[in-house]
């Protein structure tokens, strides 16, 4: 269909009569004042106009408007879940998932093939991306089975939107459990959907299997696992863990622990567990006592039960160190303060120091009034390596009624005498009452500390603090010379940087008074204050010792934890490792390199990073080494590491965990081409199953991606209303027939308006000539 009309220029056609009625007067004028002949005068006003009803018309603007029908090509897309997911038996009559699938598809098979007849049909399978299927007959050709080991719906959605960019969709028909399963899902399925809102397009999901998937589909797994990272040679490791039990309601599940070296497993303890409902998570503990020092492999597993789909799921491994000969630490504290917070910390970033921690509250009178405190075998020989006492009264252990002598009245302290004495180290740190201001002058520890002290000392409980009794601060401490400069426990570093070291450290607050008179001759004063000016020597703060077979340090401080605070963390860490050392007779160890995983279980193409480090005999870190890293994969591969120098350590990340198994991290240190030793580090990364560790149906996420569109028709539907919407789809392509509208103006086209500016240049340039032959101008 077609028709002309007139666009006048300015939507006037006054103004286009004005101007051809002013352009025709004037022609009329300039020819009365001519002399012509009749032929001419004729000739000249046909050529004006002529050029004025040109214009006339192209002022006019008359256009032809072209209606035409065409129809425009438009696609449905159906996708389908083709992930292993889908195999889970939650049907009716136990049918799977993927035979719920294709029985939905097999009653509908004609209806697809009429509906492609008017339009175009794009099936795709899909798990973490999308394929399009063929088409085999009347019917297109999916997978015998669904293999897909990971299911990313967002992702395939977007993708599937991109593909189908330039074509005019009708719907997406999404077929899925719902069940997302993949590390490289990082798209929402939200934002495709959303964006086919803006497209108009409508998303139709059909969900197969039900809420309760997992349950239904009878699994064993387990879900967690905390051991370790570390223990001590016959010391038990337990092991806390949970179970997910789902479709074996009060079933007993066997469960196995296999320890070992990873080709040398053996079970060496078993138990079992019940789950009281059909699904339900069962928390339960499990222990092993290691007999050797070395590094094992922890193997946790479920045994298979009948029915079961996946049973990658039933294990969890990972790696323990066991230690030897790591130390025991009983620190027994009567007040709360920073101070033991601190030092417990920088002990336990050593891994092979343990610290037992004893708060006894001695400020509370109900707490005094149940003294003595029970110490149970903890003062028994060789349970402790080191004991440490903070600010704690010798009251805690006097026996009610006292005795006629100390070791009579102080019982548990007359076994740690005995226990220091064979060979276990012992350290006392300053407080209100430590040392003779806690009646330890009357205790069975009075023989065992380097200082003495009397019944004059005494601070009682309730009363003001005694100034006689302490060193206010602050108090700069050092190293004595020449004796404190060569001890094990005062080495900071070597030669002048040892100085440097102590001098940037942080005042105490104050100490225990430790008069030069009532040092004992034979004990070593190791630190002391700095000077006050005109004085040749400082005030004592640590004194060493040795007693019997067993080594004493008397510290007069208690402030050490503000060298941490002022950021010489490192410092702290060594001046206390040192000391523990030093106490346990174990200083004079070689230099060792040591690494430390982030984490000994790591799922699959997961990174894992790690630090490591060397140590010299004294415990110090050893600077200026170089370490060089390798990883040995389960297949016997070995990779480089590149290792970041930071400080006196290295950090590295490792990122080549894509087969499941057993690795082992190796690192070389070396200073000034040197070796120093080897350290290795073992660990383990996990055979997931994405699709089938979790695997329970989502179709409240299919819902809500439906419900977006909703506005253009999207919906989520039952499989038993396929059949209804594509006999709703079949009548879509009626309904996409476009008018297309083709408008051409007189003069609207770049060719037009030169062809018409051409004839009426010709008319004028014409009537120019005519008038010059003719003498007219």
């Amino acid at each position: 269909m077609s028709f002309w009309y007139l666009s006048p220029i300015f939507e006037s056609y006054a103004v286009v009569v004005a101007v051809g009625g002013a352009l025709a007067a004037l022609t009329a004028i300039s020819f009365l004042v001519r002399r012509l002949t009749a032929r001419q005068t004729a000739i000249l006003v046909a050529l004006r106009l002529l050029a004025i009803a040109l214009l006339v018309v192209v002022l006019l603007q008359p256009t032809l408007l072209v209606t035409d029908h065409k129809k425009q090509t438009a696609t449905l897309v159906v996708l389908v879940d083709t992930s292993r997911s889908m195999l889970v038996p939650d049907g009716r009559d136990g049918r799977t998932r993927w035979q719920q699938l294709r029985r939905t598809l097999d009653d509908v098979w004609p209806d697809f093939r009429e509906l492609a007849e008017e339009l175009e049909v794009k099936f795709y399978g899909f798990d973490a991306a999308a394929r399009e299927l063929e088409l085999d007959g009347d019917r297109w050709k999916l997978p015998e089975s669904p293999d897909g080991d990971e299911s990313a719906i967002g992702t395939v959605l977007d993708d599937v939107l991109r593909r189908e960019s330039r074509k005019r969709l009708i719907g997406v028909v999404l077929l899925s459990d719902g069940n997302q399963q993949s590390p490289r899902q990082s798209l929402p399925p939200q934002d495709p959907a959303r964006r086919m809102a803006d497209l108009g397009y409508p998303l139709y999901t059909i969900a197969l299997g039900g809420d309760a998937g997992a349950g239904q589909s009878r699994d064993v797994a387990i879900k967690s696992l905390v051991a370790g990272p570390t223990v001590y040679v016959k010391n038990p490791l337990g092991v806390l863990a949970e179970i997910q039990i789902d479709g074996f309601a009060n079933d007993e599940i066997p469960l196995e622990l296999s320890w070992g070296q990873p080709n040398d497993m053996k079970v060496v303890a078993r138990r079992t567990v019940k789950a009281s409902a059909a699904s339900s998570r069962v928390p339960f503990e499990i222990s092993h006592t290691p007999d050797a020092a070395g590094e094992y492999k922890l193997t946790l597993r479920a045994v298979p039960r009948p029915g079961e789909l996946v049973t990658t799921n039933n294990e969890w491994s990972t790696f323990i160190t066991v230690l030897q000969g790591g130390l025991k630490v009983l620190y027994v504290e009567g007040a709360v303060r920073p101070e033991s917070r601190f030092l417990r910390g920088s002990l336990q970033a050593s891994e092979d120091i343990s610290v037992d921690y004893l708060q006894v509250n001695q400020n509370a009178e109900a707490v005094r009034n149940q003294w003595p405190i029970d110490v149970g075998d903890r003062f028994e020989p060789q349970k402790y390596d080191v004991y440490i006492f903070g600010d704690l009264d010798a009251a805690a252990f006097a026996r009610a009624g006292g005795g006629a002598t100390p070791a009579a009245g102080y019982p548990a302290l007359e076994l740690l005498r005995a226990t220091i004495e064979n060979r276990a180290g012992f350290m006392m740190l300053g407080g209100t009452h430590s040392f003779g201001a806690g009646k330890y002058h009357q205790s069975p520890l009075a023989d065992a500390l380097p200082i003495a002290m009397d019944r004059l000392e005494v601070q009682n409980f309730g009363e003001p603090i005694r100034d006689d009794l302490h060193w206010p601060g602050p108090l700069k401490m050092r190293p004595t010379s020449p004796r404190g400069l060569r001890h094990p426990v005062m080495r900071l570093g070597t030669g002048a940087e040892n100085a440097a070291a102590w001098s940037s450290l942080a005042p105490l607050d104050g100490a225990n008074r430790f008069d030069a008179a009532k040092v004992n001759p034979r004990a070593e004063i190791l630190a002391e204050s700095t000077p006050p000016v005109g004085e040749s020597s400082g005030k004592p703060l640590l004194l060493a010792w040795t007693y019997g077979n067993g080594r004493v340090l008397a510290f007069a401080g208690d402030s050490t934890w503000r060298w941490r605070l002022q950021g010489n963390g490192n410092y702290h860490r060594q001046f206390w490792r040192q000391a523990i050392l030093w106490l346990a007779q174990k200083e004079d160890e070689g230099n060792s390199v040591w690494i430390r995983l982030e984490s000994r279980r790591v799922g699959l193409g997961r990174p894992l990073r790690f630090t490591t480090g060397a140590r010299q005999g004294d415990g110090a870190m050893l600077s200026g080494a170089t370490f060089t890293a390798e990883l040995q994969a389960p297949d016997g591969a070995v990779t480089p590491i590149t290792t970041i120098r930071q400080d006196e350590t290295a950090t590295g990340t490792i990122a080549s965990t894509d087969v499941a198994g057993d690795y082992q991290l190796v690192v070389d240190a070396t200073k000034d081409g040197v070796p120093v030793g080897r350290a290795t580090a073992r660990f383990y990364v996990e055979a997931q199953d994405l699709e089938l560790d979790n695997a329970t149906a989502d179709p409240t996420l299919l819902d809500s991606l439906a419900k977006i569109t909703e506005p253009f028709g999207g919906e989520a539907i039952y499989p038993e209303g396929l059949a209804e919407l594509l006999a709703k789809l079949k009548e879509a392509p009626k309904s996409l027939d476009v008018e297309i509208q083709t408008r051409w103006t007189l003069g609207g086209q770049t060719n037009d308006g030169a062809i018409l500016l051409a004839i009426f240049v010709g008319l004028l340039g014409t009537e120019w000539f005519l008038r010059k032959r003719w003498r007219l101008v």
